[in-house]
């Protein structure tokens, strides 16, 4: 008979350390897998944040994919556990080049040729030498600003693109302290002070920009950008008229303009700035870029580039599958519905009337600008939305949220139903067919408090058809209307009468 035993079992316990997660990094670098490298890199930092070997390594890896900001700071925390490693400083010299950061290249430079006279990367290191030798007495004080201020003002972009605007905010303004005519970092300022609401201080800031250098791109862009978005359109207008004159030099002021005409809706001068742009590798992973690209192609009538161009931006941003501008619009002709209509839409969002709101919630999931209450100048008011406007609103980003939810979900999708069988009818919406939807939700926030569960939405499509042209005296017969909508005229009358029993005077 065999004897169980007592003996404590030996529990080997794998935890992958740092030196394995380096290994799978640069074996996924020789593959070419550059995002699973990435990936296996940040995990050798969690577990090994001071190996110097690896701040290195991650750190020229990070300059390879142009993240020029967290290169810096690794390169520089392994260039204070080596100063003498040759790679380490010629990096440096490479990544402050590369910037225009001319002192700090010839810094490390001249460091590389002292250290390695006859080194591998000599003749790169006297290239560099060379650049900065020439531009150093080309540059005014203010230019030859100092690398950890560029790195501040790199940071505060990253502050700013991750959502934190405070932050920014604070690192811009202590920048500007010490340089006041640091005009890129009173730009990124004044988008700081409008994603916090706080628009009078950014324009007043562009405005000064403005004064010092009267042609910048990126304050007459950004004045535009804040006109659009405040609904000043006289202001917008006039901007355009401006903005279309321009004719600048530098590529970043190109996409910025070009991403600008897309954001305001003037899409082939952003389709004229932008395509170009395709040939210069610092925008080949950008996926900003492709959207605004992508967006610009489509709506100046160029869907096969447009699908190419998405696909790109998918390619580098995955969760962007699903937001194609062409998602839900079937034709270009539909482009010209009042659902396209920004204006329109952020009027009726401030309507006082709550009718008036839920029909541009709904709209907007028909719309071109289906994610623009998602951009920060608009989530205040998305905070403002009542229960019902929240679920549209929801409603609008994804339709099937609806489909499962609780009994009250359910009877807004079921209402929101009808609305669409009537969009189906009229779309694209222009103003003669605009009142009998704004009719429909005004029945819906009736019915809503009358908690009606809208069981038959094309019978109640059908009658308030009817009703709305009733009530308006227009010549219709339940016949016609019954046969446009599937149903009976039997059943049409039923809902004719549920319909007018939702009205105040209707109930008993």
């Amino acid at each position: 008979m065999n004897k169980r035993t007592n003996d404590k079992k030996k529990i080997i316990s794998f935890i992958p350390d740092g030196e394995l997660y380096r290994k799978l990094a640069n074996r996924s670098v020789a593959r070419g897998e550059r995002s699973t490298a990435q990936r296996y890199f940040e995990r050798a930092l969690e577990r090994r944040p001071e190996d110097a070997e690896l701040l290195k390594t991650f750190g020229i890896f990070l300059l390879e994919q142009s993240d020029m900001e967290r290169a810096y700071e690794l390169l520089v925390e392994a260039h204070g556990a080596l100063p003498e490693d040759e790679e380490v400083v010629f990096h440096l010299a490479d990544l402050h080049a590369r910037l225009g950061l001319v002192r700090g290249a010839k810094q490390y430079a001249e460091q590389y040729a002292e250290l390695a006279p006859e080194g591998p990367l000599i003749t790169e290191t006297m290239e560099i030498l060379e650049f900065a030798d020439y531009e150093v007495p080309l540059r005014t004080e203010e230019e030859l600003f100092s690398e950890e201020v560029f790195f501040q003002q790199e940071k505060a972009q990253r502050a700013m693109e991750e959502g934190r605007f405070e932050e920014a905010a604070l690192l811009l303004e202590r920048i500007l302290e010490t340089y006041p005519n640091y005009l890129a970092a009173s730009n990124n300022l004044a988008l700081a002070y409008f994603y916090v609401q706080r628009p009078n201080e950014a324009k007043e800031l562009l405005r000064d920009v403005l004064r010092v250098e009267s042609g910048n791109v990126h304050a007459l862009c950004n004045l535009a950008i804040f006109s659009y978005y405040l609904n000043e359109a006289e202001e917008l207008e006039k901007l355009q008229r401006v903005l279309v004159k321009i004719q600048p030099y530098h590529v970043d002021d190109r996409y910025k303009l070009g991403a600008t005409f897309a954001l305001i809706g003037e899409y082939k001068l952003a389709y004229r700035w932008l395509k170009p742009l395709r040939a210069r590798e610092s925008f080949a992973v950008d996926p900003a870029y492709y959207f605004w690209l992508s967006h610009a192609a489509y709506f100046s009538g160029y869907l096969l580039e447009a699908k190419r161009y998405y696909a790109r931006l998918v390619e580098i941003d995955p969760t962007k599958e699903g937001e194609e501008p062409w998602r839900n619009i079937e034709t270009d002709t539909v482009t010209q519905g009042l659902e396209h209509n920004w204006e329109f839409l952020h009027a009726k969002l401030n309507s006082s009337f709550q009718s008036d709101r839920l029909l541009a919630l709904f709209l907007l999931g028909k719309s071109m600008h289906r994610f623009e209450l998602l951009n920060p100048p608009h989530t205040p008011l998305v905070e403002t939305f009542n229960t019902y406007e929240q679920l549209y609103f929801a409603y609008a980003l994804e339709p099937s949220i609806l489909e499962k939810g609780e009994s009250e979900e359910q009877m807004i999708g079921r209402s929101i139903e009808v609305a669409n069988v009537l969009y189906r009818h009229y779309a694209p919406i222009a103003s003669s067919s605009l009142d009998l939807l704004g009719f429909w939700f005004q029945m819906c926030t009736l019915s809503y408090a009358n908690r009606y569960t809208f069981p038959n939405p094309n019978a109640l499509a059908a009658a308030s058809v009817y009703l709305f042209s009733s009530v308006r005296h227009e010549r219709v017969t339940k016949k016609e209307v019954a046969e446009q909508y599937g149903i009976a005229p039997s059943t049409l009358t039923k809902y004719v009468d549920i319909l007018i029993e939702q009205l105040p005077l209707g109930r008993s």
